[in-house]
């Protein structure tokens, strides 16, 4: 099979497009009802604040998160079917990105190979298939974007896309010194990466000062919820100690056998920034609230950017077409995702403990497969899986 870059992002497109169709087999929709305490009902809350319905209240920080609701408000499409379009465009945008920043490191099969191996995590196109009313999927994008901006030191492209993440999700705040970090590396002035980071700050200022749908009385804040997850996980309250550690296993699956590497440590501490996001990130999904599996998410692309490049360049393509194969059963494809209120949870905050156990070993030993396949990459399986095709920029 041998296919140049510029087939790269219609295949891409199309294989997603064809998993949307695939994960319909065992993924439903999530069917809400009003008194449901779930993060849909306060973005369709938000939506309708938005659009003048008087007895609309969204709790905080729902309230605050006002980007991606604004743009379904401004469709007059029906809530759910709003926040579904724009989870495609994000989504799509999210891979066409992610092809830009793999292009140095691997050859066109071998960045399809990736935004499939990033398409099939059980929080990628699986999620907003099955809970389409969330602003995951903008806040994805617009950390990969980030993420390119940054590393073209574009300060005017990092300023605006920061003001729509932390309107988006308060929590991308944490991307704001990367700039900085980078321009530091490269020992240019920081000036403007300083001033880079102040208009997100004064929007999220703004947004909590005077938001446009006031939050209902009572609900938590941002401060207040991290603080009562972090005594969660602190008391193991619920478990939840247990559950944060393995959320990295419930978010990545079996990329964890590349990821848990020192050529993965490598690749995070050559690339200035890059360490800091990845522990922060953690950190953040980790105390920002009880879906840590899901919140790890949002800095997937990273995460499947490190991966190809902690894989040793002679055997990338047939090691990320390994890893995807394996991802049926270490990113729990298989397992049918209802969207009845009374069905088996999914997320690793909700699962019961043998659950929680079960997947967790099947997802190491998943790991170790790839572990073992990374390092010796020599299994006729992977020999055949796909034939490399050598880039057209060779990585230093």
């Amino acid at each position: 099979m041998r296919i140049g870059w510029w087939a790269a992002p219609a295949l891409s497109v199309a294989v997603m497009t064809g998993l949307v169709f695939a994960f319909r087999f065992n993924t439903s929709l999530l069917q809400l009802t009003a008194d449901m305490p779930a993060d849909a009902v306060h973005y369709v809350r938000l939506v309708e604040g938005l659009r003048s319905v008087a007895s609309a209240q969204p709790q905080a920080p729902f309230a605050f998160r006002i980007l991606p609701a604004a743009i379904v408000a401004a469709t007059g499409l029906d809530p759910a079917m709003g926040f579904f379009v724009l989870d495609v465009a994000a989504i799509l945008g999210t891979a066409l990105v992610l092809l830009k920043l793999l292009r140095p490191w691997v050859g066109p099969a071998g960045a399809v190979m990736a935004i499939v191996g990033w398409s099939v995590l059980p929080y990628s196109i699986r999620l907003f298939v099955n809970y389409p009313i969330l602003p995951d999927a903008l806040a994805t994008f617009l950390f990969v974007a980030l993420l390119m901006a940054a590393q073209r030191r574009n300060t005017a492209m990092f300023a605006v896309l920061l003001v729509a993440a932390v309107l988006t999700r308060e929590n991308l705040s944490f991307v704001a010194p990367l700039l900085l970090l980078r321009t530091l590396a490269a020992r240019q002035p920081v000036r403007l990466a300083i001033l880079a980071a102040l208009p997100a700050a004064a929007a999220l200022a703004a947004i909590h000062l005077w938001p446009p749908v006031v939050p209902a009385d009572g609900s938590l804040g941002t401060v207040s919820n991290v603080a009562h997850f972090g005594n969660a996980i602190w008391t193991n309250e619920h478990d939840e100690a247990w559950r944060a550690l393995a959320a990295p296993l419930f978010a990545l699956g079996a990329l964890v056998g590349v990821l848990l590497s020192r050529s993965a440590l490598a690749v995070v501490r050559s690339e200035p920034g890059w360490l800091y996001l990845v522990i922060a990130g953690v950190v953040i999904a980790t105390v920002g609230g009880g879906d840590h599996d899901r919140y790890i998410g949002t800095i997937s692309p990273l995460l499947v950017l490190v991966a190809v490049r902690a894989v040793r360049w002679p055997i990338r393509t047939q090691v990320l077409a390994g890893v995807a194969a394996i991802q049926v059963i270490g990113a729990r494809l298989l397992v049918p995702l209802s969207g009845e209120p009374d069905a088996p949870p999914f997320l690793v905050g909700y699962v019961p403990l043998e659950v929680l156990a079960f997947w967790s070993f099947v997802v190491l030993v998943c790991s170790a497969v790839v572990a073992a396949a990374r390092s010796v990459g020599t299994g006729p399986l992977l020999r055949s899986a796909v034939v490399e095709i050598s880039p057209l920029t060779v990585p230093p």
